[in-house]
């Protein structure tokens, strides 16, 4: 009898376990899946290493057609992630992208940005991407964190010193900050024997900001080196109660474009100091506290971003040399070609106790053009010199029946462990 028991306990723990993997099998297959990401074509967003990259849960649902399913389902906006079947390859591995477009569209990849001409649109039209809500292409030049001793010579210039955990600017009368942003004050400088960029008060970004940005784990990608017009600053401030305004300058080929942003809460832009367009009301600077301050050029427009809010976002006109590549070795011939100046008018001091310098994904183009029909799908990787994506094979587009899933959420390592 006791036979027949462990014989009859053995079948059911053999039907509970081959139950069990099925239903995990058919999970696995069907629901939800773990990736690892083997290659770099993704980064900063995710980390890929053969070894040590991320690992993420693809949600395989998002794309169920059943009715059943149909309040789990969004339709595909532009730079969603997603998972697709590498249909260019015959083992079927899978892709993780960023989603562009459907077809019918033409898309087009200049200077490093995107146009689309899609629906009931004429012409190709830049893509705008907007600078909250897709902050996450935004690959990081360099960071300075005064606190934990990461100061790097040359990233920033023009600080008056390092006082503890904090990079220190003084204040100056405005009048004196705004007349180095004249014509003539340019020209002026450029006589000088040797010439200087260096703006008397301010700080500054001491090099160009190129293609290069450091990944997920802080290491530096430098495959091909090339300018970007999209450029920014990301500060952390501690502003004194005597400051009445901060500078915010965007140099592009030695003219001007700078923001003033006033303690009583406006915001005015000029173009080497004259006027150009009219006085917006924003948020006072909030003096006695720190704020979290991003500015830069993104897609044809300049933005100020304040304590996590977009104050100021609109359409600017800035005149950059044609972007190229840079041979090995080889460095640019001007390297006013971007540079970011952060000026202080008033009394007292500012305080800076943590800087980011970035850019925004520059799609490198290889071909001039591209052209979707019907269920065609065009997808980017945003590490543009070290990804295999829809640039490769404008005669073989991935299609509608490739969409596996969208990743939702890193699991590991957990250093990195967030929600997408």
């Amino acid at each position: 009898m006791s036979g027949w028991t462990a014989r009859g306990l053995a079948l059911e723990l053999l039907a509970i376990g081959l139950g069990s993997w099925i239903v995990f099998h058919n999970l696995r297959a069907h629901v939800a899946e773990r990736y690892a990401i083997p290659s770099r074509s993704m980064e900063p967003t995710l980390h890929g290493d053969p070894r040590d990259g991320d690992r993420v849960l693809v949600d395989k649902t998002a794309f169920w057609s059943s009715p059943l399913w149909s309040w789990h389902r969004r339709p595909l906006r532009r730079h969603d992630l997603i998972v697709l079947r590498n249909r260019h390859q015959r083992d079927g591995a899978h892709l993780v992208k960023r989603f562009i477009a459907q077809g019918p569209a033409e898309l087009a990849l200049r200077e490093g940005d995107l146009f689309i001409k899609e629906g009931e649109q004429r012409t190709l039209e830049r893509d705008v991407k907007h600078p909250l809500e897709q902050a996450g292409y935004r690959q990081t030049a360099f960071v300075v964190d005064p606190a934990a001793r990461a100061v790097e010579s040359g990233v920033l210039v023009g600080q008056d010193a390092v006082d503890g955990d904090a990079l220190v600017l003084a204040a100056l009368p405005r009048d004196a900050l705004v007349a180095q942003l004249t014509p003539q004050a340019q020209a002026a400088r450029r006589t000088q024997r040797p010439p200087t960029q260096q703006l008397a008060g301010f700080l500054r970004t001491g090099a160009a900001i190129d293609t290069a940005f450091l990944d997920a784990t802080g290491e530096l990608l430098a495959i091909r080196r090339g300018e970007v017009r999209d450029v920014g600053l990301e500060l952390e401030l501690a502003l004194d109660a005597g400051v009445e305004s901060l500078l915010l300058v965007l140099e592009a080929v030695e003219v001007y474009h700078a923001l003033e942003y006033s303690a009583a809460g406006r915001l005015r832009c000029s173009v080497m100091g004259a006027s150009a367009g009219e006085e917006l009301v924003v948020p006072s600077l909030p003096l006695g506290r720190t704020l979290r301050l991003a500015y830069g050029y993104l897609d044809g427009r300049l933005f100020v971003i304040a304590d996590g809010v977009l104050i100021a976002w609109f359409e600017h006109a800035v005149e950059f040399r044609s972007p190229r590549e840079l041979l090995p070795g080889e460095t640019f011939e001007r390297p006013e070609a971007n540079l970011l100046h952060l000026g202080v008018a008033g009394t007292g001091r500012v305080r800076i106790t943590r800087a980011r310098g970035f850019h925004d994904v520059h799609w490198q183009p290889r071909s001039e053009s591209f052209r979707l029909e019907p269920g065609e799908l065009f997808v980017l990787g945003e590490n543009s010199y070290d990804s295999s994506d829809s640039r490769d094979h404008p005669g073989d587009a991935f299609r509608i029946e490739d969409l596996v899933g969208r990743p939702i959420g890193v699991l590991a390592p957990a250093s990195r462990r967030r929600w997408l």
